[in-house]
């Protein structure tokens, strides 16, 4: 599946990463008809640099609220601080 990311939302993502440095940001992005439309940034609980995890009701809540705007999931993301300049194998 090929996804179109608008640069606002490329933007909003960075941001997120910024505002959470040093720790890892995180978050899903929701498409509709292949276009990621919306960013949710979510709540790393570990609030670490080197690893994630998000914060369980707030991943309840984006979910319903993406499905009743007639969106999908169609990515997690998150960064990795702790590597600048690498890149990641996996969360």
């Amino acid at each position: 599946m090929t996804l179109q990311i608008e640069e606002r939302i490329l933007t909003a993502i960075l941001e997120h990463g910024r505002r959470e440095e040093p720790n890892e940001a995180c978050g899903y992005l929701a498409a509709r008809d292949g276009v990621v439309i919306q960013h949710i940034g979510l709540t790393n609980i570990d609030a670490a640099p080197e690893h994630y995890t998000m914060d369980p009701a707030e991943q309840f809540a984006a979910i319903r609220r993406i499905r009743e705007e007639g969106m999908q999931v169609v990515a997690v993301y998150h960064t990795r601080p702790a590597l600048r300049g690498g890149h990641s194998s996996g969360p």
